[in-house]
Order: structure tokens, then C-alpha cells, then sequence
């Protein structure tokens, strides 16, 4: 079939050394712009001239895409015999820009093949205008890298962190966090951007045993966690930098038997601080990162023994360090 396409072809067309095969008017690129490509980057190959050597004359057929995604470029003689073949990137993000500059790669392609063989000079094709000035180079028709895609949306994370300092006094110790994030404004970089994130988790349960004389007494304290941050991102290559203030609500749950009493309160702690971080991530879709926050405490709580005399079993601090590891993905 190739063979009598192209003998038509040249049955119509035998003037001019390279002829555009006819395609789909929703061709990427389509004959049309592949035509006009040639008449501005090489117009010597649409000139016409009597007396030619008919065994330099082809066909120029542009193929949809293929399998691979990719758009095939073939060459026929008269005969239908392949004399080129080439495949370019179909694969485009913007039609109305990208499609004639592939068109333009086409032609350089071409024009490439007859400088090859020693094509004596031809005269050029008169314009009245200029010709238009030369296009990008083939390159940048590539598909985009995957680091110039939609930035990241959204992302959930798992983290284990620990507070400073670490008495169970304290109500410190490791906790286990989960977390979601979203970005809260158009990033100007690829991640960057102002984002908000809300986490919980839970630590405990601490355990205290107390004797004073004849009084003695045992308690539990069960410390769960709501998070709030809004921290702002910076890019360093394919890793981010952020920082940002965080406030902290915690929630306790106080169990004790003292001297045969039995206590149980439930209370909330809040603090709030800094947090700065670093989050390092692949394809786009998974990360690690670090942080650490300063905290204040707004507003503390403190446990007492009912029993005399009077003994402070678990105290909310006063300031404290939380230290995170954390892994999740982005999409």
C-alpha cells in the first residue's frame, strides 16, 4: 500500500523533490503546518524545476502515534522504498504551541537528509516577507520533566516524636502522630507555598508510684494530642525547608488510687511555638522529613495526690521541645 501511495503521489506532484503526504487535519503535526514548515525553513526542496533526477524526489509521511507515543517519520522514493526514517515525541502539553514547532523539527529533518546525499544548490523561493525567525531548538519540544509537573496538593504522614524534657513528671515522653496537610495557596515554585497541617496522636499511659509515711498512692496518665500549623515551604533542589508557628492542644486522662481513694480527673493543657523542619521527597510522591518545634505553655495542669500531704504526681510543663521523624507521600 506504501508503494502505490507514494507512486500516486508522484503521478500528481513530480516537480517538486519532496512531497507532504496528506493526513488527519487533527494531526500533531498536520500536513498543513508540516507544508508550510518546509516553505519557511527550506523552500529549496518545494522549488520547483524541470528536468530533475526523478530518484531524488520522496515522499514525506507522517505517521500517528505509535505505540511507543511516538510519531514516526518516513522518506519513500518513487518506488516506495523507505530512504528516512525518524521518530519525534507525540506527546505535547500545548497543542497550539508545540505542533508547529515539531513541524519545524520536521523540516530540519528533512532538510538535514538532502544536505546528506550533496543535493546540487537550488535557487531559492522568493518571499515577500521575511522569513520568520528560527524556531527553538528541537529540545525544548521535549515532554516536561517530571519536576516541572502539578505541584503536590495534598499529604498524609506518619511521625514518631518525642518531647524534652522527658520525666514522666512531665507528661513528656514518645508519641506516635498522624497528619494531613494542604497547600493553602497557588505555589510559586514547584512545593512551595504556604500550607496548613493538622495532626493527633497519643502517648502514654505514665505510670508513678508514691509512699509518704503511712499515705501511699499509684496513678496512670494517658496524653493525647491535637496539633494545628501553618508553616511556609522553601525549595533547596528537590528538597524544602519550612517554618512556621504551631499550637498544640492536649488532652489527659488521670487515674490514681490513693490511700484507698479513688481519683479520676480529666483535663486539657494548650501550648503554643515554632516549628521548623526539613522534608526531602522522590518522584514527586513520597518523602522523610524532621522537625523540631518550641513550645510555651498557655495554659498548664497540674495532678495532686488527695491524699495528705500533699504530693504533685504529674505536672504540665512550663516549655518543651517536640523532636519528629516522619515518612508520607504527596499527591
Amino acid at each position: 500500500m506504501a508503494r502505490m501511495h507514494a507512486g500516486l503521489l508522484f503521478a500528481l506532484l513530480e516537480a517538486a523533490l519532496v512531497t507532504v503526504a496528506p493526513g488527519p487535519a487533527d494531526n500533531c503535526p498536520s500536513s498543513a503546518q508540516v507544508t508550510a514548515a518546509l516553505e519557511s525553513h527550506a523552500p529549496r526542496l518545494l522549488t520547483t524545476r524541470p528536468g530533475e533526477d526523478p530518484a531524488l524526489h520522496v515522499t514525506l509521511v507522517i505517521s500517528a502515534p505509535l505505540a511507543t507515543g511516538e510519531l514516526g517519520i518516513y522518506l519513500l522514493d518513487k518506488g516506495g522504498l523507505v530512504k528516512l526514517y525518524r521518530t519525534l515525541p507525540a506527546a505535547v502539553r500545548h497543542p497550539a504551541r508545540d505542533c508547529p514547532a515539531l513541524a519545524d523539527t520536521v523540516a530540519f529533518i528533512v532538510d538535514r537528509y538532502f544536505e546528506e546525499i550533496g543535493l546540487p544548490p537550488l535557487p531559492q523561493k522568493r518571499s515577500s516577507a521575511p522569513p520568520p525567525p528560527a524556531p527553538p531548538p528541537p529540545a525544548t519540544i521535549a515532554p516536561a520533566p517530571e519536576s516541572q509537573g502539578e505541584p503536590p496538593r495534598f499529604a498524609l504522614s506518619l511521625s514518631f516524636a518525642r518531647r524534652i524534657p522527658g520525666a514522666t513528671e512531665d507528661m513528656a515522653g514518645n508519641e506516635l502522630k498522624s497528619a494531613a496537610a494542604a497547600r493553602l495557596g497557588r505555589a510559586r515554585r514547584h512545593g512551595d507555598g504556604l500550607w496548613g497541617e493538622l495532626a493527633a496522636g497519643i502517648a502514654g499511659p505514665a505510670n508513678k508510684s508514691w509512699q509518704h509515711g503511712q499515705a501511699s498512692g499509684n496513678a496512670t496518665l494517658v496524653r493525647s494530642s491535637a496539633e494545628l500549623s501553618i508553616f511556609w515551604f522553601w525549595a533547596v533542589g528537590r528538597s524544602r525547608v519550612y517554618a512556621g508557628p504551631s499550637c498544640t492542644l492536649d488532652l489527659l486522662w488521670f487515674d490514681a488510687t490513693s490511700s484507698g481513694r479513688a481519683q479520676r480527673e480529666t483535663r486539657m493543657a494548650l501550648a503554643a511555638g515554632l516549628r521548623t523542619g526539613y522534608q526531602h521527597s522522590w518522584a514527586n510522591r513520597f518523602m522523610v522529613r524532621a522537625d523540631v518545634s518550641g513550645n510555651l505553655a498557655v495554659r498548664r495542669w497540674e495532678a495532686l495526690a488527695e491524699s495528705p500531704p500533699t504530693t504533685v504526681i504529674f505536672a504540665y510543663p512550663k516549655r518543651f521541645l517536640t523532636l519528629a521523624l516522619g515518612v508520607g507521600f504527596l499527591f
